[in-house]
């Protein structure tokens, strides 16, 4: 069994997803889009798509929808490598590739609310990251996810 350690996915994926949301700002700007609405569509996307992620009314990204059970003693970890492959598909890569459109197709503006959507999912993998492994300090344990069978496992921070 292969566990992916939940806090440092979510550490790792954050400065992707900000830095493809910032690049995609400068895109629309090196395109010709004014400063002030390039500005304003990023941020609308930013916050927007941040309170949306975190405000999830079926329990959004801090709640656990399980009871974690202990960490398997042969369980083997993910490698930072796999831990950001699964986290950027499918929503990272589709919003890029959404946002790439926008540009190609001369929509500047919406190619910068798409990058500040992927900032804003940035923010709230990191906000959910930085929550999870201060939690993971204190109490000495931290949470793994079994991708095929969707379980939570707690144990020994590896």
């Amino acid at each position: 069994m292969t566990l992916a350690r939940i806090s440092r996915q979510a550490l790792l994926i954050s400065p992707i997803r900000i830095g493809l949301g910032l690049a995609g700002l400068v895109v629309s700007l090196a395109l010709g889009e004014d400063a002030t609405p390039a500005l304003l569509a990023f941020a609308i996307g930013t916050f927007g798509m941040a309170f949306a992620v975190v405000a999830d009314r079926r329990g959004g990204i801090f709640a656990p929808r399980s009871e974690p059970e202990p960490v398997p003693a042969d369980a083997a970890l993910e490698s930072p490598l796999e831990l950001v492959r699964h986290a950027v598909l499918p929503s990272t890569v589709g919003v890029s590739v959404l946002a790439a459109i926008a540009f190609a197709a001369g929509q500047n503006g919406l190619g910068a609310l798409l990058a500040g959507a992927l900032a804003g999912m940035g923010l709230a993998s990191l906000a959910y990251g930085t929550a999870l492994a201060w939690r993971e300090r204190t109490e000495g344990s931290a949470l793994y996810l079994d991708r095929r069978g969707g379980r939570l496992y707690n144990g020994a921070p590896r």
